[in-house]
């Protein structure tokens, strides 16, 4: 298995890098955006479309696999209709998206503790 992911990762990299221009550098935060590309890529989320978000361009490098993301109700936006797909996701973000993959409901109420 660890193998296999390695190879599928390293394959997901070299995909976005191709798209992206090699920007993606794994030692750095994840952004919101490549986020988006690995769980669009890597489950084969089908087409979509959020235009709602009022920062997603035309011309944005994973505006596709974004609203992929959104359609399949995985990831979200903000509030004030924006997406922020340069932004740094948070844990909570990611253990959210996890929760939406693994069909688990996500408490809204729930308080981390120490």
């Amino acid at each position: 298995v660890g193998h296999y992911a390695k190879q599928m990762l390293g394959d997901m990299q070299a995909k976005m890098d191709k798209k992206r221009g090699a920007l993606y550098d794994p030692k750095m935060p994840v952004l919101r955006s490549e986020l988006a590309y690995l769980i669009s890529e890597g489950l084969g989320l089908q087409n979509g479309d959020s235009s709602k978000y009022t920062d997603l361009t035309e011309g944005y490098w994973a505006k596709a696999e974004i609203e992929r993301a959104l359609t399949a109700d995985v990831m979200i936006g903000y509030p004030d209709s924006t997406f922020k797909p340069d932004k740094a996701i948070t844990k909570a973000e990611v253990f959210c998206t996890f929760a939406k993959l693994m069909n688990i409901e996500a408490s809204k109420t729930a308080v981390p503790t120490t």
